[in-house]
């Protein structure tokens, strides 16, 4: 995980006129752009975007995959699944990650944990550039098909949502590629945490099969045997 030192934000109010609208609520107010502050606006909001995607670029470049220990595949495959989660289960899963470090808390406001998108900061990592899926990294990818894009939409599949927000990308005009941005990187993140879950539960599922399968024939060929082996009685 990397976190990113973010370029203070200006105080934006010098931009804009506060007007009260009619019929509005005396503590409420809007703001009308000052027009002789347009182009020193929009000026700023592209230094800030550029510094940002260089920002979110390098960081990119030094992230890293996560690797659960065997103790934590066990414990949250144990209690997760990640193909069925309640919004309490995701909550609670999301808040382990925090306290596992595998998340920041400000990372989870974009995970939709609330039930509504959080607030992110206006000039951020991953706020800035066009973003496009690579259908290749979505396992799950049907051309005409509905995708999941929060918890509510993934009806509790969180490994299926994750999977189409991980093969997203950004683009960096400036160097005209595609690259991993700040909420795939997080999404990235996560859902090689839960294709750990899904390995480890599967695991499992096929230890405990062999198990039940293993000591039924072992009954069945011990019955054989004691059958075969029992003396004969003659009467």
């Amino acid at each position: 995980m990397n976190t990113i030192s973010y370029v203070p934000e200006r105080n934006l109010s010098k931009y804009f006129i506060s007007k009260k609208g009619e019929g509005m609520p005396e503590q409420m107010t809007f703001g009308i752009l000052r027009e002789d502050m347009r182009e020193e606006l929009i000026a700023y909001m592209g230094e800030q975007k550029r510094m940002m995607q260089a920002a979110d670029i390098k960081a990119a470049k030094a992230e890293k995959p996560v690797k659960l220990t065997k103790e934590q595949r066990a414990y949250l495959s144990g209690k997760y699944n990640p193909h069925h989660m309640t919004r309490e289960e995701y909550t609670g899963f999301v808040q382990e990650m925090v306290e596992m470090g595998v998340l920041t808390e400000e990372e989870t406001s974009f995970l939709n944990v609330g039930g509504a998108a959080s607030a992110v900061p206006l000039f951020s990592p991953g706020t800035c550039g066009n973003r496009s899926m690579n259908t290749e990294d979505a396992p799950n990818y049907c051309y005409g098909c509905e995708q999941p894009f929060s918890y509510a939409s993934s009806k509790g599949d969180i490994m299926n949502w994750y999977s189409f927000e991980a093969a997203y990308r950004t683009y960096d005009e400036t160097s005209q590629t595609y690259y991993l941005g700040r909420r795939e990187r997080i999404f990235s993140r996560l859902y090689g945490v839960l294709k750990q879950m899904d390995s480890s539960a599967c695991v499992q599922t096929r230890q405990d099969a062999y198990q039940k399968n293993y000591r039924t024939s072992r009954t069945a060929w011990d019955l054989r045997n004691s059958v075969r082996l029992s003396p004969k009685t003659t009467g």
